[in-house]
């Protein structure tokens, strides 16, 4: 879970969809947050690359690993 100020949502979703097709956006106040799943270590840090592209004040809320089963 991210957490981003100086930012428009849209924006915001462009980037996370590139990233994932899987992600929820709600606002609250003027700060947007942003939950959503990656693959791997290095798509996260490609999309901190991204907002610190943006000059957006953001950070990580949440990060939490996730082991899929087979």
């Amino acid at each position: 879970m991210v957490e981003c100020e100086n930012v428009e949502s849209e924006k915001l979703a462009k980037h996370l969809s590139k990233l994932t097709g899987d992600f929820k956006l709600w606002i609250h106040g003027s700060i947007i947050y942003a939950s959503f799943n990656v693959e791997s270590f290095s798509m996260l840090t490609e999309f901190r690359r991204r907002l610190k592209r943006m000059k957006t004040g953001f950070r990580f809320i949440k990060i939490q690993t996730v082991s899929h089963e087979t």
